[in-house]
C-alpha cells in the first residue's frame, strides 16, 4: 500500500478516496471515504466521535494506541477491504435523508424567527 501525504486541514485528498485503504482519525475524511466506496479504517478512542459514526457506516474502527498482534492488524484490514457494500451504501442513503430532513428543519426555523423578529 501506498500512504499519501496530503494537507489535513481539508479532511480528505482526492487521492485518498483512489486508495486501496483509508486509514484516518477525522470524521469528514472518514464520511467522504465511505461515500466514496474506499475501505476505511477509522483511527478513535472507544468513545468518541467517529465510533458513533463508524458503526452505522459499517467502518471498522482501532485505537490509535492498540497493540495489534500481526494476525489482528491482519483482520482489520481484510474487514475494512472486505466490508459490506449494500448495507454501506444504505447506510449512506439513510444518513443523506437524515442529513436533507436536518436541514429542512433547520432552514424552517430560521424563516419562523425572521418572521418573529419582523413582528
Amino acid at each position: 500500500y501506498e500512504i499519501y501525504q496530503c494537507d489535513w486541514s481539508s479532511d480528505v485528498c482526492s487521492s485518498d478516496l483512489r486508495s486501496a485503504l483509508v486509514l484516518t482519525n477525522r470524521l469528514h475524511a472518514m464520511i467522504m471515504a465511505a461515500h466514496a466506496g474506499a475501505p476505511v479504517i477509522a483511527l478513535d478512542q472507544p468513545e468518541g466521535k467517529l465510533t458513533m459514526y463508524a458503526a452505522e457506516l459499517g467502518v471498522a474502527v482501532v485505537a490509535p494506541d492498540a497493540a495489534l498482534t500481526p494476525q489482528q492488524a491482519q483482520a482489520l484490514v481484510a474487514g475494512a477491504v472486505g466490508y459490506d457494500r449494500a448495507a454501506r451504501e444504505a447506510a449512506m442513503a439513510r444518513v443523506g435523508r437524515e442529513a436533507a430532513r436536518n436541514l429542512e428543519s433547520d432552514a424552517r426555523a430560521r424563516v419562523i424567527g425572521a418572521e418573529s423578529l419582523a413582528v
